[in-house]
């Protein structure tokens, strides 16, 4: 058949030429890796993209209300900090919060502070209809006159109680990366903290921007921490699969080569992770382990050439081992990519992201399978063959229901 002579001319172009690949696969590697650092300040460069519009359809008529608004009426992009613990009418609570709001508009990005400190208020004095700022006021009581007669900022700018204090800190031109990248909710909370150091309060930061940036923190942090215990049980489960070091090795580099290669090919074009495409890490590790597992078996398998004592030429191994398993790696790699790709049709931006991503991942991890980890095995001695552990007992197992469908 055509398909057999084309693995059998691939399996000897491959052992010919394993030194090539290896040194192409490094190389490739090497780039790629390049490609995730932030040399700077040798910082991920691979970015979060924490925003739910992606996860809106295109032609969501929610979308389209939220974008027409945000035409409007400006930029939502609001962090709120409220001050608990104190009392809104005092002076010295006052002088607190306006040292707060002018270093929180002198931070880069912040266009506009509204507080009790800077926010005109209407007051009557007589006849004659004032406006002033709370700071400005003589007394106590001139504040909570002012505060009674502008009822509109209760709920607003400080509780009914009067016990906790809020500031609106407008931001313009700072996306949801550079909000995470300047650590901004960690300087507002330090210059709220600052401002109120003493005085026994209680501060809270939060807002769009905030939980945007911490569900980004949240993903990266899953990522970094996740990633290597799943690869840790892919280890362990090899090593009781196959118990060989070879058979751990092999798929584990293969593993991590298609990480190395998909995600430094996203931080390369710029592509950040969203909340749905952060999970193509771990399925690229399943299916790397499923495809690697494949070949290491044939690889394990022994040959009919074999003598008693195990020994085989190489090459031969390698192209039998091809052989055997590389029509049907391709044919399940094309239907898991077709399947991925079949989410394209999604009116969901993130959906249709999940659904390129996944499809290069596949295709890089069936090409590296195929490819380093035969050319890899290339020069290293003919295995030690034995039974893999649970072969005894598959047997008796098939030889069991095969006696059961005769009878």
């Amino acid at each position: 058949m055509f398909s057999d002579s084309l693995v059998e001319w691939w399996a000897r172009w491959l052992t010919k030429r394993a030194a090539w690949v290896l040194l192409a696969v490094a190389a490739i590697t090497v780039v790629a890796a390049s490609q995730l650092i932030q040399w700077s300040d040798f910082s991920l460069k691979l970015r979060v993209d924490p925003s739910i519009n992606r996860l809106l359809g295109d032609d969501d008529p929610q979308r389209k209300f939220y974008e027409r608004y945000r035409q409007l009426f400006g930029n939502d992009d609001v962090v709120l900090v409220a001050v608990g613990g104190v009392d809104v009418r005092s002076l010295p609570t006052l002088e607190r919060l306006q040292a707060m709001a002018e270093e929180l508009q002198a931070l880069p990005g912040v266009y506009q502070v509204a507080s009790l400190a800077n926010v005109s208020v209407a007051r009557s004095e007589g006849d004659d209809l004032i406006i002033d700022q709370l700071p400005a006021l003589k007394n106590e009581q001139e504040v909570r006159q002012a505060l009674s007669e502008n009822p509109l900022f209760s709920r607003v700018l400080y509780s009914d109680d009067h016990n906790v204090a809020a500031t609106l800190v407008s931001l313009r031109d700072v996306s949801d990366g550079d909000f995470l990248q300047r650590g901004m909710t960690t300087t507002i909370q330090n210059i709220a903290e600052a401002a109120f150091a003493g005085a026994n309060a209680t501060v809270w930061v939060s807002g769009t921007p905030v939980i945007k940036a911490a569900t980004a923190a949240a993903v990266m942090k899953q990522f970094r921490s996740s990633l290597p215990v799943v690869l840790a049980l892919v280890a362990i489960f090899l090593l009781l699969a196959f118990r060989s070091r070879r058979g751990v090795i092999m798929p584990m580099l293969a593993i991590g080569i298609s990480l190395t290669w998909t995600l430094g090919l996203l931080a390369a074009l710029d592509i950040p992770l969203n909340l749905i495409t952060s999970l193509v890490p771990t399925l690229i590790i399943i299916l790397g382990l499923a495809y690697s597992m494949h070949m290491m078996t044939a690889y394990f398998r022994p040959l009919r050439e074999d003598s008693e004592a195990g020994e085989v030429d190489v090459q031969l191994r390698m192209r039998v081992t091809l052989q055997r398993t590389a029509m049907a790696m391709l044919l399940t790699g094309v239907t898991t990519s077709a399947g991925f790709l079949a989410l394209y049709v999604s009116n969901l931006a993130a959906i249709r992201e999940f659904a390129l991503i996944s499809t290069l991942g596949v295709v890089i991890t069936i090409v590296l399978v195929l490819n380093f980890i035969p050319a890899a095995l290339r020069f290293l001695p003919p295995p030690k063959l034995r039974l893999l552990p649970g072969n005894k007992l598959f047997i008796r197992v098939a030889n069991s229901l095969g006696d059961f469908v005769l009878d």
